[in-house]
């Protein structure tokens, strides 16, 4: 999958069911707490990051061979994804998202 004009590969982002909901809560205690505008940001580079370059966001955890997947941890303060990157197809699987300790989210 390519976008029209600049060649770059663009990955297919999945959600784990439950997923969307957690983000939904983290915007609204990120709003509770003031910084609703760094949240925001940060989801959005992340959401880059995973469609444009996931192989190089984050490190590498583990493998699950069968499957074809790599599953990757990635650090956008003051959020943590993890998420599997299928090495054959350009499809990326957020399992998870939750707010680095001690950064007003916790």
């Amino acid at each position: 999958m390519t976008s029209p004009g600049n060649g770059q590969r663009r990955h297919r982002i999945s959600m784990a069911a439950g997923v969307a909901d957690v983000i939904k809560d983290l915007t609204r205690r990120a709003i509770e707490a003031g910084i609703e505008a760094r949240v925001l940001a940060a989801l959005k580079v992340i959401g880059q990051r995973l469609e444009s370059e996931p192989a190089r966001f984050g490190e590498a955890l583990f493998h699950l061979e069968a499957a074809r997947l790599q599953v990757r941890m990635g650090i956008e303060n003051p959020l943590v994804v993890y998420y599997a990157l299928h090495q054959d197809q350009p499809w990326v699987f957020v399992q998870r998202i939750h707010p680095l300790s001690g950064h007003g989210l916790d």
